[in-house]
């Protein structure tokens, strides 16, 4: 099965060669819907981005299509943007504040085995995890430095693996947690490892906010 992240990945890159974009620029993606998955053998060969534009943004689908049928994966929007100002994170204040003993990536991984979910290889960036009330900070960790992405689609996805561990605090959730829209994600820089960190905090009822940085902090 082809990792959601692996779309938004796809967006961003054409949202850079559609629009002019440097330094001062960031890539917003917005009201983002994962739909039907792509599966290896079971889905079509050919995987399209489509793309639409429409007043201040682009609109985006990606699909997959065999002969004249066509399957939707994934849709949203998309738009360069002038890049908002963002403080780093506060890393090692996290680190002292949240407890790194509670949760471990591989019993995060144990849980998604048992769900039937399996992560292998490059897909296992979970490296430490220091768990709160309502909040996690992710260490995520590549085995080498890969700037062919400007937001690795492996890094990105233990993002979101890392919501498992706001599940595993909570005995009355029975399944794992993981998101099936964004509102949107602003991409202010390349972040494509080894390592970065991603900070979740619970910001409403089924709703969290997830904030990705490289190794020193930097969103």
């Amino acid at each position: 099965m082809l990792p959601g992240v692996v779309y938004l990945a796809m967006a961003a890159e054409a949202a850079k060669q559609a629009s002019p974009y440097g330094s001062q620029h960031a890539i917003k993606l917005s009201h983002i819907v994962w739909l039907t998955p792509w599966q290896y053998g079971r889905s079509a060969d050919e995987l399209q981005l489509r793309l639409e534009a429409k007043q201040d943004l682009v609109q985006f689908e990606v699909v997959s299509v065999d002969n004249a049928n066509s399957t939707l994966h994934c849709q949203g929007g998309l738009a360069v943007i002038a890049k908002p100002t963002q403080a780093p994170l506060k890393l090692e204040y996290l680190q002292q504040h949240l407890d790194s003993q509670r949760i471990t990536p591989e019993q995060c991984y144990q849980a998604f085995v048992q769900a039937g979910v399996c992560h292998s290889g490059v897909m296992q960036a979970l490296s430490r995890l220091y768990v709160g009330d309502g909040e996690v900070l992710a260490e995520l960790r590549l085995s080498e430095q890969d700037d062919s992405y400007d937001l690795h689609p492996a890094l990105l996805d233990a993002a979101l693996q890392a919501t498992l561990a706001l599940g595993l605090t909570r005995p009355e959730i029975q399944h794992p947690l993981m998101p099936f829209t964004l509102d949107q994600v602003i991409i202010y820089q390349a972040c494509s490892g080894p390592t970065a960190w991603a900070w979740l905090r619970l910001s409403g009822e089924n709703r969290l906010d997830i904030v990705l940085s490289d190794a020193n902090g930097q969103v």
